[in-house]
């Protein structure tokens, strides 16, 4: 089970002295998190990347990025005045998300639609 670091800013690191940029607008938006020293980076920054903002670490049980987004936009679609878009514990409705999502929406999925949500919205809660 791989870890990745997903970059969604540029990063400046530094290779044999040299400075290098990884993440957005680049070639290399991903970092394997065993091949970190390849990147210059150690895990020191990884931590700091990810509490910056400009990462995520991203298990390969975690559901494709493409499809995250897809169910966070649904997400925040949905109508935090609508009772019945939400649960009594204020998660979204699996029901909900599927009206404006193709395809089977999982429990799991929905849980880390919002958790993603939470992340990248934190102003919405």
């Amino acid at each position: 089970m791989a870890k990745k670091l997903i970059l969604f800013g540029r990063v400046k690191t530094r290779i044999n002295k040299e400075p290098v940029y990884i993440g957005a607008g680049t070639d290399t938006s991903s970092v394997d998190l065993s091949d970190i020293k390849k990147f210059g980076l150690n895990e020191k920054d990884v931590d700091r990347i990810v509490k910056s903002g400009n990462g995520k670490i991203h298990d390969d049980d975690a559901i494709p990025m493409a499809r995250l987004n897809e169910l966070v936009d649904a997400v925040r679609a949905l109508d935090p005045e609508n009772k019945d878009d939400f649960t009594e514990s204020g998660m979204p409705e699996v029901a909900a998300i599927k009206e404006l999502v193709e395809g089977q929406v999982t429990a799991d999925e929905r849980d880390q639609a919002w958790e993603e949500y939470q992340r990248r919205y934190p102003e919405a809660e």
